[in-house]
């Protein structure tokens, strides 16, 4: 039954003999080739897009936008404004009775110029810095509190003792106007400085995204000791009177000229 239609056992074998042949050898080359040419059209895709793509970033290096690209490619961080606190005055708080306040006052003056180094650097990273103020990243600034005044400042404090955590939701740039700070330094009976007050006026303009102006006003008092690793506030007391404000003068005066020159600038 099983040979019907071949008319006999030897064009069965024949048959089956065909289907079970080793097939032709393969031609690598030939094969190597079609391989080229699938991937022709990925090339083709691929090429253009690179091309249009260094164009773009070579254009935005000639325009200085270089800042505007991701990554590595970037023009790195945005420029920081230069800003440092006028000195107003430096009060010697001895506390011993027969404290010589007058043989105090270099001991005073050297104290307030480093607690001022601290303070200059607190407010550009709290309010002046855009790499930090855009992403409400404000770790750098509360550094410089002691473990005891950290968690206050990190809560309640935050928008008080900074731009904001949503400031880059807000801002698009804010420059400094004008700084001071009274320092009241007090010694120990041995003739140490040991806590200083900080009287702190602190005035900037910023930019709202809808090009609208803000006068941004920090004062109060910051209350600062050496804690074994550099002068750290320990305590404050700081308001905000932020306001509405008219764009910077296109023609800055004299005062405020200089101001920008030096990075410092007289308080109200």
């Amino acid at each position: 039954m099983w040979l019907w239609g071949f008319g006999s056992t030897g064009s069965l074998t024949r048959v089956l003999a065909s289907r079970t042949a080793t097939p032709p050898p393969v031609n690598r080359t030939k094969r190597a080739e079609q391989r080229r040419k699938r991937r022709t059209p990925l090339a083709l895709i691929i090429i253009p897009i690179v091309l249009i793509v260094g164009a773009g970033v070579i254009v935005l290096f000639l325009t200085g936008n270089a800042d505007k690209l991701p990554g590595p490619l970037g023009g790195g961080d945005e420029p920081v404004p230069q800003f440092s606190f006028k000195l107003a005055k430096v009060q010697v708080v001895g506390t011993a009775e027969d404290a010589d306040n007058a043989a105090l006052k270099p001991d005073a003056d050297t104290t307030a110029a480093d607690v001022a180094t601290v303070l200059d650097q607190f407010f550009t990273d709290g309010f002046l810095d855009p790499n930090k103020w855009k992403d409400g990243d404000y770790e750098d600034a509360l550094a410089v509190f002691s473990d005891a005044a950290l968690p206050s400042a990190q809560t309640g404090g935050l928008e008080t003792l900074t731009l904001g955590a949503n400031a880059g939701d807000t801002y698009d740039s804010v420059v400094p106007d004008k700084g001071s700070i009274r320092y009241d330094v007090l010694f120990d009976r041995d003739g140490n400085p040991f806590d200083v007050a900080a009287h702190v006026k602190f005035y900037a303009t910023a930019k709202r995204q809808d090009a609208t102006y803000v006068g941004v006003v920090s004062h109060g008092v910051l209350f600062l000791q050496d804690t074994g690793d550099g002068w750290r506030i320990t305590a404050y007391d700081m308001k905000r009177n932020d306001h509405e404000t008219e764009a910077p003068s296109a023609t800055p005066t004299s005062s405020s000229s200089s101001a920008a020159t030096t990075g410092a600038s007289g308080a109200s």
